[in-house]
């Protein structure tokens, strides 16, 4: 696989941008392209264990934000930094 020009850390961010749209229509190609006689497992817990993912994804993340959120809180972080960070990041790229 060929890098693009820019850096390989700039080329793994935006290569995991990815929508919501796309992964769903990902999960859907790979379920209607799926052969009789390469499916050893029933469709509905395909579904079931994507639906599992998804939801320890979520709750996960909520997870990870929450403790951050915590750790920041007891190291003297204000909650208005605290809450701008990921703004700031969204506008104005890394934040270093």
């Amino acid at each position: 696989m060929n890098l693009p020009d820019k850096s390989a850390i700039g080329w793994l961010q935006n290569s995991m941008k990815v929508t919501l749209r796309q992964a769903i229509s990902f999960f859907l190609l790979v379920i209607r392209n799926v052969r009789k006689e390469d499916f050893y497992m029933p469709l509905y817990a395909i579904i079931l264990f994507c639906l599992i993912g998804f939801a320890l994804l979520y709750f996960g993340a909520e997870w990870l934000v929450k403790g951050s959120s915590s750790l920041a809180r007891s190291l003297g972080v204000g909650p208005i930094v605290i809450g701008l960070t990921p703004m700031l990041h969204k506008r104005y790229g890394k934040i270093s």
